[in-house]
């Protein structure tokens, strides 16, 4: 769990140290976006999307340095925070593959298996499981005394 919140910690760390805030004001994520689609056989709507529109663009890079820089407070309260941090990860994950095809799937994967509390989603389930029906014709027990 350590290494997994480092690693994003260490990547927001990485942007502000180099770009600074510059890395949410300025047009980084734009341009690195404009440049993505233009890699690719056709232009990417997902990138150009994003990248037509300053506004959303400082946003989503403000969101993306918000969930690198806080995903290690997971460690500290794990119960409240997996449920806001995890979707959060996923959804960067996806966002960066829809615009960028970047495949970060492995580490998409490993922030599923690492970092939630699968036996407490099981007991979860496992409350609001119904109880087995009986057979289509089977008598209830109650019923048989009368």
């Amino acid at each position: 769990m350590v290494v997994v919140a480092g690693a994003y910690f260490l990547s927001g760390l990485a942007k502000l140290l180099h770009a600074g805030p510059a890395w949410v004001v300025g047009g980084n994520l734009r341009w690195v976006l404009y440049a993505a689609s233009d890699q690719q056989p056709t232009p990417n709507p997902f990138a150009l999307f994003v990248a037509d529109r300053p506004a959303l663009a400082h946003l989503l890079a403000a969101a993306t340095l918000a969930v690198e820089l806080g995903f290690p407070l997971v460690l500290w309260r794990p119960a409240p925070l997996t449920w806001l941090f995890v979707p959060a990860v996923l959804a960067l994950h996806a966002g960066i593959w829809l615009a960028v095809r970047l495949d970060y799937r492995a580490m998409a994967a490993t922030v599923l298996v690492v970092m939630v509390d699968w036996p407490a989603v099981a007991a979860r389930l496992r409350r609001h499981e119904r109880p087995p029906e009986p057979p289509r014709g089977a008598v209830a027990t109650a019923e048989v005394g009368r």
